[in-house]
């Protein structure tokens, strides 16, 4: 048992965690915020419908809690698979990352148990530098924002010969995005909000 000043103490060094585990019990859908919203998954669905009747597995980047996947899942036709890729090492909450990889797997267990999902734990490096399969009908990146991550994993993408490549926050929120999207498509992209997408036939 602690002392009330060494709670308060512990309390004060993790005070940002805290504030936001309040936020989430007081508001359970804040948990969603960064995920995407209504316009953006109409795009999303569309290049997902197209790709799920081609030959090839469907990639996200950045699975975070598993609800994209989820959506982009109950969307997919035929016997296609969608591999979902993350080391767990952020989120925007500050949970610890066995607990964010737990609640993953969980939201996506109506789809891991049928093979439709398949979770890789690891990172986006390490998924492109073991990838064995067919060139993927769309990858989807919405892990490291950082200009950086975002270019690779774009070169890495082409270099599997994914036929559309795409993902989130194209916006000045994370100028990291923009700027690796626009040195890699010149501006051909179709966007609905901050979802973008390229090879959108």
């Amino acid at each position: 048992m602690i002392s009330r000043w060494e709670a308060l103490k512990l309390a004060l060094r993790h005070r940002p965690l805290l504030t936001k585990l309040i936020e989430l019990r007081q508001n359970p859908l804040s948990v969603s915020y960064w995920s995407l919203i209504e316009k953006e998954l109409t795009l999303l669905r569309q290049a997902v419908e197209i790709a799920s009747k081609k030959q090839g597995p469907i990639v996200e980047i950045g699975t975070l809690f598993g609800f994209t996947t989820a959506m982009m899942a109950s969307w997919m036709s035929g016997s296609n698979r969608l591999i979902t890729v993350d080391n767990y090492s952020w989120n925007p909450w500050g949970i610890l990352p066995d607990v964010s990889r737990e609640l993953a797997r969980k939201v996506l267990l109506p789809f891991t148990t049928t093979g439709k999902v398949v979770i890789m734990d690891m990172s986006s490096t390490e998924f492109y530098d073991n990838y064995k399969e067919g060139p993927p009908t769309l990858v989807f990146i919405d892990g490291d924002h950082t200009y950086e991550a975002v270019f690779d994993d774009i070169a890495l993408a082409k270099k599997i010969g994914a036929t559309m490549i795409g993902g989130h926050d194209y916006h000045p929120r994370a100028p990291g995005v923009i700027r690796a999207v626009d040195e890699h498509f010149s501006g051909a992209i179709a966007r609905s909000d901050t979802v973008w997408i390229w090879g959108l036939h």
